[in-house]
């Protein structure tokens, strides 16, 4: 089906459709009724909102996608010259929505996977048609930032992904300074580095140990996650500092190997790459502090140092 010059737009009713012949009447009524009254609902849908609707399956889903994508006219593109500098590029390609941090650009599920949300004109935007959603649509599916966008130093179609922690930067203090909700890169000794950051979602503050002879260190346990939101089924592990070293604990392996040659958990490096929206920080805050009262009072084995020998 080729696309209607002067068809409906957005704010039309969703029997619109119906007019045109993209969808059935029937169709278009079923998503009346629940819920998706104009266009723009089914623009911000993807196939598991749809699938929602009774009767309507993923490949019905799918249709409806493709229909209201190839019935939508694309916009009259703006009378300036795109290749004069990087900024009217940027501007050009990123809604002000987008720019003002209300909204992110993803891929439509009719045209792929949505795997990553868009902030900035990377080489991604500049080359696939996405579309405009809420913010609150992409924390609720948990999706990345993609890496180009999240690091302005990495626009381009050569850029470097993912992000590398900066170097500068001692891992121990990162360690010791993190705080509940932020995105840590962590790198391992002996094992291959995970692709994604890791989110502290539990926090202990550090405690300072001395000796006899003058000298300090520090230790301190953080529980991370694969999910910003800290999720029950995402895996889970300890990034443990203990003086110079830093070790992962509890790793998220179904079987940890006792071979003496297997690999270690050490850790290389840790860096900050971000944090939380502010959304999953909020529901992070609200798991410690309902983890926090259903405790006796002065009960702080959940700290886990002293039944693994890290006594004072």
């Amino acid at each position: 089906m080729s696309g209607i010059t002067d068809g409906p737009t957005a704010t039309d009713h969703v029997h619109a459709l119906a007019d045109v012949g993209a969808i059935s009447t029937a169709i278009a009524d079923r998503l009346d009724d629940n819920g998706f009254e104009t266009i723009a609902d089914l623009l911000i849908a993807d196939r598991d909102d749809l699938e929602d609707v009774p009767y309507v399956g993923a490949q019905r889903a799918d249709e409806i996608l493709w229909a209201v994508d190839d019935v939508m006219s694309a916009p009259e593109p703006r009378d300036i010259d795109l290749e004069a500098t990087e900024s009217v590029v940027s501007e050009a390609a990123i809604p002000l929505s987008v720019r003002l941090g209300d909204a992110v650009l993803t891929k439509t599920s009719a045209k792929g996977s949505v795997d990553v949300y868009h902030t900035r004109a990377c080489g991604h935007v500049r080359a696939n048609d996405l579309v405009e959603r809420d913010v609150e649509w992409a924390e609720r599916r948990e999706l990345p930032e993609c890496q180009l966008c999240a690091d302005p130093s990495n626009h381009g179609h050569g850029a470097s992904d993912p992000d590398d922690p900066d170097p500068l930067v001692d891992s121990r203090e990162v360690v010791l300074e993190a705080t509940l909700g932020e995105k840590l890169q962590v790198t391992l000794d002996e094992r291959d580095a995970w692709a994604t950051p890791w989110t502290v979602i539990e926090t202990v503050e550090a405690t300072e140990w001395g000796s006899a002879i003058g000298d300090n260190w520090h230790t301190r346990r953080l529980r991370i996650s694969e999910s910003p939101s800290g999720k029950d089924d995402a895996r889970e592990c300890d990034l443990v500092l203990a003086g110079d070293e830093i070790r992962i604990e509890d790793p998220p392996v179904k079987h940890v190997s006792h071979q003496p040659d297997a690999p270690g958990w050490g850790v290389e490096t840790v860096g900050a790459v971000g944090r939380v929206s502010t959304t999953s920080l909020i529901q992070l805050q609200t798991d410690e502090d309902e983890q926090s009262s259903a405790k006796p009072e002065g009960d702080d084995t959940w700290r886990k140092y002293q039944n693994r020998g890290e006594t004072a």
